[in-house]
């Protein structure tokens, strides 16, 4: 199993610090411009602008080593990214086109199909007339300033300006060129000329719809809209645009003036990308007598806006459901179990009675005193049978008892009379092997146990199930763990079917669980949650992943998800289904 790239927005929709993957070693971390070797010469400014997109998903590279610089974009790929930069309402279920040489049976290109017909519906292609679209087609400079200025609905701007007075450009785009070179959104070419019917390379595609995005997003600032304490300990900070989830820094959160510890609080980022869902740490409290007030500063969308909300007009915040103090349960009294009466007249049972002072046979012992069970009875005094027997003690009728016979210290101890576990026992007195040993140590019944010994457990390790996503091949989800060391590992195993019992010793190798798929473990980023994606999965079958934290040989309790992945990816297209992401309850 590895880490996959995921298409589209799916590592920025989880909002994750840090991402890993299940493998015996570190796991391998999301694509960036460092990655690609015809990247390597660009200068800061720009390597940021293709992270961005790149981290939103919106380009890929054309292998694992090269991102495709100067490689030229068609018009189906274009249709693509424009549609994500508009953030447009993409039906990826959508298979048939409303231009008649857009199918989705074409193996290059029909994947483009929803993207292109969500460009029509905008308004921002009608293709080439008489139902052409022409996918495959390369898309020329002039053209892509044509969509560019459309996607910021500068049409009518454009068509009334006189134009870029160059000759490399086509009547028709002399207005869109020189609005594009206006809003900075493209550069003019060498000497001057712009070069409007030359093929657009990747790298001006990427730099353009990133400019162009910023440009769009300008018109309409990030604000926080609103926060909410609803239940479960959760804050939740609504947006008015798309987050950069590298912008968020809990420490930049205050409530009532009071910033946030990343290193106990947690966040994830809503799947449109515009909630942040803060999960307070337990024990968080605030005064409920005043009204809550929170500050929050350096976000930023993935184009690089940041937020300006206006000091003198702050957002409103409501509570849901207050931050509750976690619930200490008092100390439990364990219960002393019962004592025998004390006799009125305490015998010191340490005290042996001197054998050589005769017993008054003429003084009636006194029934309602009971004897101590624990005092030695000196075998060579008779009992004086003129002295009555307690009434209260059953005795065997068919045995008469001899006075003169003394007592066998061999016989065994009746079981129901309590033994006083304080007292020595005599080493010369022979031990009747058929009774149970008392403990060299015992323990005394009436010590309560101390409540505030601290009690050792092991990790914890959950699955957040809210953000799951299914594809064809396999599963990404999110999990929260408490370890810390670097040495602690995350263990996994796969299996297929339904959620079953499984033992947290089981997932540690050797594995040898009935309908294993797979196996591994990996590290874990401490203080955030982390996000982790199985592949190599079936299409349309059922699995439960298993998984436990481990640290220092202690393990967590076994947690599960059960999932079923998707039927199909889409060719080319993102890969999950029903779309864009489907999330199992």
């Amino acid at each position: 199993m590895q880490f996959k790239t995921l298409k589209w927005t799916t590592a920025m929709l989880l909002g994750l610090a840090s991402a890993a993957s299940f493998a015996a070693e570190a796991g391998a971390e999301a694509k960036t411009s460092a990655d690609f070797s015809d990247l390597k010469d660009l200068d800061a400014a720009t390597k940021a602008k293709f992270d961005a997109m790149i981290s939103a998903g919106i380009f890929e590279g054309v292998s694992d080593t090269s991102f495709g610089l100067k490689d030229e974009m068609n018009r189906a790929q274009f249709a693509k990214v424009a549609a994500l930069i508009m953030g447009l309402d993409v039906n990826s279920n959508l298979l048939s086109s409303s231009f008649k040489d857009v199918s989705a049976d074409d193996a290059a290109n029909g994947y483009a199909l929803p993207y292109i017909e969500a460009l029509k519906n905008a308004g921002i292609t009608d293709g080439y007339g008489n139902g052409i679209y022409d996918p495959a087609g390369k898309v020329t400079k002039e053209q892509l300033a044509a969509f560019l200025v459309r996607i910021l609905g500068k049409d009518a701007d454009a068509k009334s300006l006189p134009g870029a007075n160059d000759k490399s450009v086509s009547d028709w785009a002399q207005g869109y060129v020189a609005e594009a070179l206006r809003l900075k959104l493209l550069s003019g070419g060498a000497e001057g000329a712009f070069g409007g019917q030359s093929n657009a390379t990747r790298d001006l595609l990427l730099t353009g719809a990133f400019q162009t995005a910023q440009t769009r997003e300008q018109s309409s600032p990030l604000q926080v809209t609103g926060a909410d304490f609803a239940k479960d300990n959760k804050l939740e900070l609504t947006v008015s645009q798309e987050l950069d989830p590298k912008s968020i820094d809990l420490a930049n959160v205050k409530i009532n003036g009071v910033a946030l510890d990343p290193k106990l609080d947690s966040f994830v980022l809503s799947d449109d990308k515009k909630t942040i869902i803060i999960t307070l740490h337990e024990g968080f409290t605030m005064d409920s007598s005043k009204k809550p007030t929170i500050d929050i500063a350096g976000l930023k969308t993935i184009f690089g806006n940041e937020v300006k909300n206006d000091e003198t007009k702050p957002f409103p915040v409501t509570v849901t459901a207050a931050p509750s103090a976690p619930t200490t349960p008092a100390p439990t009294t364990p219960s002393v179990p019962s004592t025998p009466t004390t006799p009125s007249t305490p015998t010191d049972p340490t005290t042996a009675t001197d054998p050589t002072t005769p017993t008054d046979p003429t003084t009636p012992t006194d029934p309602t005193t009971p004897t101590d069970p624990t005092t030695p009875t000196d075998p060579a005094t008779p009992t004086d049978p003129t002295t009555p027997t307690d009434p209260t003690t059953p005795m065997d009728p068919t045995t008469p008892t001899d006075p003169t016979t003394p007592t066998d210290p061999t016989t065994p101890t009746d079981p129901t009379t309590p033994t006083d576990p304080t007292t020595p026992t005599d080493p010369t007195t022979p031990t009747d092997p058929t009774t149970p040993t008392e403990p060299t140590t015992p323990t005394d019944p009436t010590t309560p146990t101390d409540p505030t010994t601290p009690v050792v457990t092991g990790p914890t390790l959950t699955i957040d199930t809210d953000y799951v996503f299914a594809y064809a091949d396999g599963v990404s989800f999110s999990i929260t763990s408490d370890i810390t060391d670097p040495s602690d590992r995350i263990y996994y195993v796969v299996l297929a079917g339904d959620d079953q019992s499984v033992e947290a010793s089981q997932l540690v190798p050797p594995v040898t669980i009935p309908n294993l798929v797979q196996s591994g473990l990996s590290t874990y980023t401490a203080g955030t949650p982390n996000l982790y994606y199985i592949d190599r999965l079936e299409a349309g079958t059922k699995y439960t992943v298993y998984m436990i934290a481990r640290s220092n040989g202690a393990n967590s309790d076994v947690a599960s998800l059960t999932f079923t992945t998707a039927s199909e990816n889409i060719p080319g297209g993102p890969i999950v289904e029903p779309g864009p992401f489907p999330i199992i309850p």
